[in-house]
């Protein structure tokens, strides 16, 4: 028995190796490294294991701190143990039960090697029991009872042993513990839908959920931002995600990809490959017209623009010179624009073309509409990777090709939303590891079929080696292995789910597969749990989805103006710019194509002053003369030392600050979103240049739209509006400052404004 035991081990891990084999053939390692983390592990046993004895003692530490201990493979224990073996003492912290990464090696097996030897060499155990995330009447009342026969070692080597954790939070608030069961052959919907739904039935209002506030501990209403969801897949978490949005829901995936496959990042991406060469990226320009920047139905590009052997771009510049009305017809507004960014790709860097078309001509508010959660805080990323390109004099075609590289690759995230936004997050049980919410949804996306098992739980998916028919001692053995393995993992994974919740928890399954079984069927037959203590949700009983907006808005007509024809939904998410909501709250409008212009000359010539002013605090009057050269224009050269020599710029000198700083405010159902030019963090002000001569009108205008930072920045300060000094610099013949006042009741009226759509 020892030797077939030894022979189906040896199945096992080849079949390991042959998986990390298929990986290295068909992913390739990463351009940019001829060396991946497993080489590094490798070449580091290596310099280990051959190091003489004179230099031990440089290298080896009097204390070695391992944390997340059960997370480490075999080939990293090689490491660790031939410090530990060197060291006076160590310390080693990990959780058996939390062992979920076996796609890099981790196994239970080596923490248990890991804690003989430290026994062994006479290491003191600590059982850290005390648990201070879960309320007390959820983790001892009913977690605890779950676990207990979960997890069985004397029947399964390889699952952990049961640990009875004492909850030290305690809340007067009862603990929702609930499960929707559902048959996939009766239920009309996919996992994803009913967690979506519901999602939306928690948000709804028609069920009253506290939670504990982490701040005050006293009880509060569920917001969006409280809600964790979890699943297994990747592509679940993506599916997720989009029903929330569709359904008006804030919602942002916790896991390091879907960034390219975003719309938003689509539609720009779509913008510079088109910019490259108009006259053949037929593709990118079409995908553009039907994005929800210039929200064109594809039916309406080939009725108006024919179907020939031009090129795409080709045809919508005749048909929008030959346009008896150009003004109100969209595509002849996508040429004009279009037409202005292609005669400046060789006038400015890259970012500032993207910051044309993303705040000049406002595209930023109809890109952000329909997800405005994630949506602003995605451009902004990639806006950030074109900046920093564009600094180190990378070209547009050169910033193109690495953007399509890195999107081919995927391992790239959303990007973390701001505080001051409120949003379900989505994940993967392995990406929550560490995380906690007060109201945790875990969805079984799928259970590992018996008579589909392959030698070892990494291989699932994999074309070879899958062996179901052979039958001698030594595959039975191997195959016996691999089940056990995958088990005792898909419980850890289990376990890690449910324990992320604090206050609430809800399970999502299959009437009669895996997480059905270990969250409710087994603990109630083994009599550790009642069935009373259960919630039982029929999914029918769930809310319905909001239809997706079949029809984008056209990003020519603004956000607030359809506001005035349309009933705004009480759940959809409203968003403006800061500009927007200062015209509807001020009443005042100005003339898109003549707003920017300045007493010292064009569009051009006042967004360079504000180009230049980004670049302050300026090290000498020398340093400015170089800066008006670069930017190409030496007028501005005069009003840049006007700032130099002002009280401004020495504060600027000695403050924290930052320049062009993204704002978001949320509030309900409602957010506006802004650049200020400049916020100083100490003591908070916020600075909005302008480079025109005052007015009356459109000075209240400004002040209007710089309360709206003000709100912005103190939600993500924690701090009281008033506590923000707010100020209009007028930077011409002389730097002239305007203190603003807080207006208290600006938001009140905005919202007064939208619910009653009188505009």
């Amino acid at each position: 028995y020892e030797l077939i035991d030894d022979y189906a081990y040896a199945c096992v891990n080849l079949a390991k190796l042959y998986l990390e084999f298929e990986k290295f053939v068909w992913r390739g390692r990463d351009k940019a490294s001829t060396l991946d983390y497993a080489d590094l592990l490798i070449l580091t046993r290596e310099l280990v294991y051959s190091m003489g004895d004179e230099i031990v003692d440089d290298i080896v530490p009097h204390q070695l701190l391992v944390d997340e201990f059960q997370d480490i493979s075999p080939l990293q224990w090689d490491i660790l143990h031939w410090f530990f073996a060197r060291c006076k003492g160590g310390l080693m912290v990990g959780d058996e039960k939390q062992s979920i990464y076996w796609f890099r090696g981790a196994e239970v097996e080596t923490m248990r090697k890991g804690e003989k030897f430290a026994t062994e060499k006479g290491f003191e155990p600590v059982e850290l029991a005390e648990n201070y995330r879960t309320s007390k009447g959820l983790l001892e009342d009913r977690l605890n009872k779950i676990f207990s026969v979960l997890f069985n070692p004397s029947e399964n080597q390889y699952e952990p042993r049961h640990q009875e954790l004492v909850s030290r939070r305690e809340s007067a608030i009862e603990p929702i513990f609930e499960i929707i069961p559902y048959s996939p052959k009766n239920c009309p919907f996919k996992e994803y839908q009913l967690a979506a739904r519901y999602v939306l039935s928690l948000l709804s209002g028609e069920r009253e959920i506290f939670v504990v506030d982490e701040d005050s501990q006293q009880a509060r209403r569920l917001h969006p931002g409280d809600i964790m969801v979890l699943t297994r897949k990747g592509d679940v978490v993506f599916n997720i995600i989009k029903e929330l949005r569709q359904a008006g829901i804030a919602a942002v995936p916790l896991v390091e990809r879907g960034f390219f496959d975003t719309e938003e990042v689509k539609t720009i991406l779509s913008l510079m490959q088109f910019l490259l060469n108009p006259l053949e990226n037929n593709g990118a320009l079409f995908l553009l017209l039907v994005s929800n920047a210039f929200g064109l139905k594809p039916s309406e590009i080939t009725d108006k623009l024919g179907i020939n052997d031009k090129s795409l771009w080709m045809r919508l510049k005749i048909y929008a010179e030959n346009a008896q009305d150009e003004r109100f017809d969209p595509l002849c507004k996508a040429y004009k624009i279009l037409s202005a960014l292609i005669d400046k790709v060789d006038k400015l860097p890259p970012d500032k073309i993207l910051d044309e078309f993303l705040f000049s001509y406002g595209f930023i508010t109809a890109l952000s509409a329909t997800t405005g959660d994630t949506a602003f805080e995605n451009i902004m990323k990639l806006l950030g990777m074109v900046k920093s390109a564009s600094s180190g004099g990378e070209s547009l075609s050169d910033i193109v090709e690495y953007l399509e590289n890195i999107a081919q690759i995927g391992q790239v995230g959303y990007a973390k939303p701001l505080k001051t936004l409120d949003a379900v997050r989505v994940s993967t049980i392995h990406s929550a590891k560490g995380l906690e919410a007060p109201f945790v949804v875990v969805v079984e996306s799928h259970g590992r079929k018996d008579d589909k098992v392959y030698l070892c739980p990494e291989l699932e998916g994999a074309v070879f080696p899958k062996i179901k028919k052979l039958d001698n001692p030594i595959f039975n053995r191997a195959k016996s292995i691999s089940v056990a393995k995958a088990d005792a993992e898909e419980k850890r994974l289990f376990y890690v789910a449910l324990t992320r919740a604090k206050d609430h928890l809800a399970v999502i399954c299959k009437d009669n597969n895996t997480y059905y079984k270990w969250f409710f069927e087994n603990p109630v037959k083994e009599g550790v749990i009642s069935e009373q203590d259960y919630q039982f949700l029929d999914y029918e009983d769930l809310p319905p989805l909001f239809e997706p907006i079949s029809e984008p808005r056209p990003a020519h007509i603004p956000t607030y103006w359809s506001l005035a024809r349309e009933p705004v939904p009480s759940k959809s998410l409203v968003i403006l710019s800061a500009r927007q909501a200062a015209q509807i709250v001020t009443g005042i409008r100005f003339d898109e194509e003549h707003h920017y212009e300045m007493e010292g000359g064009s569009l051009n010539w006042g967004s360079l002053v504000h180009q230049a002013l980004s670049l302050a605090p300026f090290d000498s009057a020398e340093s400015l003369k170089a800066i008006a050269e670069k930017i190409g224009e030496k007028s501005i050269y005069p009003v840049l030392m006007r700032f130099f020599n002002s009280e401004w710029h020495e504060i600027l000198s000695k403050s924290d600050n930052k320049k062009e700083v993204q704002l978001v405010l949320r509030s309900g159902n409602l957010v506006v979103n802004g650049v200020a030019d400049v916020v100083v963090f100490s003591p908070p002000m916020i600075w909005d240049y302008k480079t025109g001569g005052r007015n009356p009108d459109k000075e209240l205008f400004y002040k209007t739209q710089v309360n709206f930072y003000r709100l912005a920045l103190a939600s993500e300060l924690g701090i009281k509006p008033n506590e923000v000094k707010a100020y209009l610099l007028y930077i011409g013949d002389e730097v002239e400052s305007v203190e603003v006042e807080f207006d208290e009741n600006i938001m009140r009226n905005l919202e007064k404004m939208i619910n009653t759509n009188a505009l």
